[in-house]
């Protein structure tokens, strides 16, 4: 597989200026493409235990697509790539690091044997080779898999769309949510939507053990608009409830996070003025729309990703049109708690570039894919795999948390959160100095309390340890001298 950077004169453009240096746009690190002489896309990325990137995507060879994993050490040199072959169009849309090794991926697969698409999942092991792939679907239902959620004891759920063919062409296109076993059989599938047509773009388990969905619904006439869509179900894949907004709030949410105050906050977008913005929506964990913030951009944005910072601002990846008004490049912008914009930046080169996934790293910098390639008349041709990674975020973490406390004394980071098991702190402590760190509850409820010693660089890393606690939300704390800091974890299970 070939490689070329793509770091030229002019590659990065700045479209806003942040009010304060403190949240200057992150450097880029590198930016390269991988290809081979057929389409190749890159639809999503996971960070491997020793902070290296597996993305999957696949290659279209010959009418059919073909499956590929690509592994990148932190400075983006390919490690391998690994492909895996098929008379059918098998597209991996996520990967996920399983518990117990190895990774998880999941899609959709079509050919004409079926004449509709199936979901398609699989497991593979840390080198690439493939242990098992599934695909699942019956006759009446057509479905594609779009989001993978790490289970217990090496299981997973797969959250995606499913089709059900219905004679006279009536169109019932439900989110569903699957759990499949480590050895990949489906232990339950169960489905929510309305008489008309709900995808689902974005799945997250919340800090109770249930589930949000959120994507678009038509009611599948040609001249209806999309509307936003979420649904809440329990751990079994029961629905709490649905709801959906009209398109005057937003068109269709591509990705979710839950906030450390148990609401939600939805990245969709809105058309407006012909071209699509980045629209902000909090919703309550009962269903309640309780607030929009819109960015209204000269060129179009389109909303990817959404990341949750430790300091309460908002991260979106996604992409933006270029001002010829025909490409598009990756997107980045980073916003307040409550939607006011710091900065927006875009990446690209001459070609059009896709913005399909990305992941937060271990030092705070953000890994992007997707896909470069020649695009016109709604097809991209000759396309490769394109993967960016930045430095880590100016101020990634907040200001010192208690603004008594001088700038030595403060929570510099927490990642990762939300966490499963344990997440590892970064704080900052002159080097003859001790604190006394602990865990709390929302009540204050002591569960657990250590020391941490400063070292020569100002900074000291301890480890929060969750494994045995349930999921929830929870402080973590840092005293010295009757003075405190502290920041929000998340636990999920």
């Amino acid at each position: 597989m070939n490689r070329k950077s793509l770091i030229l004169a002019g590659l990065i453009t700045a479209l806003a200026l942040c009010a304060s240096s403190a949240y200057s746009q992150p450097n880029l690190r590198w930016l390269y493409t991988y290809g081979t002489e057929a389409n190749d896309v890159a639809r999503n990325v996971a960070i491997t235990p020793n902070n290296e990137l597996m993305i999957a995507g696949w290659t279209g060879v010959k009418g059919a697509g073909i499956p590929i994993m690509l592994r990148l050490d932190d400075n983006g040199d390919s490690l391998w790539l690994q492909s895996y072959g098929s008379d059918r169009f098998d597209c991996p849309n996520t990967i996920i690091a399983c518990p117990d090794g190895g990774y998880a991926f999941g899609g959709a697969s079509f050919n004409q044997e079926w004449d509709r698409s199936k979901y398609y999942y699989g497991r593979i092991a840390e080198d690439g080779a493939l242990i098992w792939e599934r695909y699942y679907g019956a006759s009446d239902q057509a479905g594609s898999g779009n989001v993978l959620l790490r289970g217990e004891a090496g299981d997973f759920y797969v959250a995606g769309t499913s089709n059900l063919i219905i004679p006279n062409d009536l169109n019932v296109t439900d989110m569903c949510l699957t759990k499949v076993s480590a050895d990949g059989d489906s232990l339950w599938s169960k489905c929510v939507g309305d008489a008309g047509i709900d995808y689902c773009n974005a799945a997250i388990e919340t800090s109770d053990g249930r589930f949000i969905l959120a994507g678009n619904y038509t009611n599948g006439r040609e001249d209806d608009d999309p509307m936003t869509t979420m649904a809440m179900v329990d751990a079994e894949g029961d629905s709490i409830w649905m709801r959906t907004w009209w398109s005057e709030t937003a068109s269709g949410a591509n990705d979710v996070v839950e906030l450390p105050d148990g609401n939600f906050l939805a990245a969709t977008y809105l058309w407006v003025e012909g071209h699509p913005s980045v629209v902000l929506m909090w919703v309550t964990p009962e269903g309640d729309h309780v607030n929009t913030a819109t960015h209204e951009s000269e060129l179009a944005c389109f909303p990817t990703r959404i990341f949750l910072l430790d300091n309460g601002d908002i991260l979106i990846c996604g992409m933006n049109k270029v001002a010829d008004g025909v490409n598009w490049d990756f997107w980045f912008a980073r916003f307040t708690p409550d939607g006011t914009l710091r900065w927006e930046q875009s990446y690209g080169g001459d070609l059009t570039d896709f913005l399909r996934g990305a992941a937060l790293t271990p030092d705070r910098g953000v890994v992007a894919v997707g896909e470069s390639g020649l695009y016109a008349n709604g097809n991209m041709d000759n396309s490769s795999m394109m993967v960016l990674r930045t430095a880590t975020l100016p101020l990634y973490i907040s200001q010192p948390l208690n603004p008594a406390a001088p700038s030595a004394f403060s929570i510099a980071s927490i990642y990762p959160n939300p966490f499963n098991s344990v997440a590892s702190a970064i704080c900052q402590l002159p080097s003859n100095a001790s604190a006394r760190a602990s865990l709390t509850d929302l009540q204050g409820r002591l569960i657990r309390q250590w020391t941490m010693q400063g070292s020569a660089s100002g900074e000291s890393r301890t480890i929060i340890d969750g494994a045995n606690l349930p999921a929830g939300q929870y402080r973590f704390m840092l005293n010295r001298d009757g003075r405190v800091a502290e920041a929000p974890v998340v636990i999920v299970k």
